[in-house]
């Protein structure tokens, strides 16, 4: 979908199939902070509460909130940012998420940042660096 900054960011999509897999992390906050996450996901985002997921480790499944992006946002030439793109693949690999899903991500293009003061991007870069990935 189109980010606050112009270029492409992630979002999850319904498939013909139901039992098609859906990989990504699970994430457990404090219900008192999920109103900050809501402003900043919140933007072409809308949030649902009863996504039910079922989880890989033991087949139990969960009733999860997630963020969809709205669908007037969503544009499929765009392309994410590199850094946003190593912060995707970061987050498989630390979830160790299958190596062909890693694979289609790292297959994914993605474009150079105009902006290299981005607020965002540094953070980004920040985080990915005192995690211990060294190529960002």
């Amino acid at each position: 979908m189109r980010g606050k900054d112009g270029s492409g960011k992630a979002t999850i999509a319904r498939t013909a199939n139901d039992d098609t897999a859906l990989y990504g992390a699970l994430y457990e906050i404090d219900l008192k902070d999920r109103a900050q996450l809501d402003r900043h996901e919140g933007f072409g985002y809308y949030r649902t509460d009863e996504f039910v997921i079922k989880r890989a480790d033991n087949n139990v499944n969960l009733t999860v909130t997630t963020y969809v992006a709205n669908h007037s946002k969503i544009d499929h030439n765009l392309m994410p940012y590199h850094w946003y793109k190593k912060l995707i693949l970061a987050g498989a690999r630390q979830k160790k998420l299958p190596d062909s899903f890693i694979a289609n991500l790292e297959a994914r293009r993605s474009v150079h940042d105009p902006c290299p003061e981005r607020t965002t991007r540094k953070e980004a870069l920040a985080m990915l660096k005192d995690s211990g990935w060294v190529d960002a």
